[in-house]
């Protein structure tokens, strides 16, 4: 009954789907503040025992500023990671030529398919990193093989 009411109006599904898929794989990921909450914490019991230690003080205003930025780089960094996947996607539909690329795209698919529909958390994207990897490295080796027939076909202009 309470599943036929949540499924009954097809656009709030849809929403929901997208907020779902949205949050898997475009969240911040949290092991840099579990990892910021837990160093903090060493550090001001550590600065309850030795109050002058000027060290562990700059050590604790350090610590937010170098979480943030390993935070930013890891954002950026999967952001072309997704880019270049796309990309990959794209050379892979205009190819139709059945590759063992096909297997890690099926693998993603299903993989992102499984987790739309149930619990989902931004670290569940991590057992799927690999087959994106995969996709991406292919991206960008489609990428810069039409970068390099451009110029190519340029220079004999």
């Amino acid at each position: 009954e309470i599943i036929k009411s949540r499924v009954s109006n097809p656009k709030e599904v849809l929403s929901l789907l997208v907020k779902k898929f949205d949050y898997t794989w475009f969240a911040e990921d949290g092991y840099f503040w579990w990892y910021r909450a837990g160093q903090t914490a060493q550090l001001q019991e550590h600065l309850k025992e030795y109050p002058n230690d000027q060290y562990a003080k700059h050590q604790l205003d350090k610590l937010s500023k170098i979480c943030s930025a390993a935070s930013n780089v890891d954002v950026l960094f999967l952001h072309g990671c997704y880019f270049l996947a796309v990309i990959g996607l794209i050379c892979k539909l205009c190819r139709k030529k059945f590759t063992e690329l096909d297997l890690f795209v099926i693998i993603m698919l299903g993989w992102m398919t499984i987790y739309l529909f149930i619990e989902v958390q931004s670290r569940y994207r991590y057992s799927a990193m690999p087959a994106l990897m995969v996709i991406a490295a292919y991206g960008a080796s489609c990428g810069f093989t039409q970068i390099r027939r451009l110029i190519n076909k340029n220079k004999g202009r």
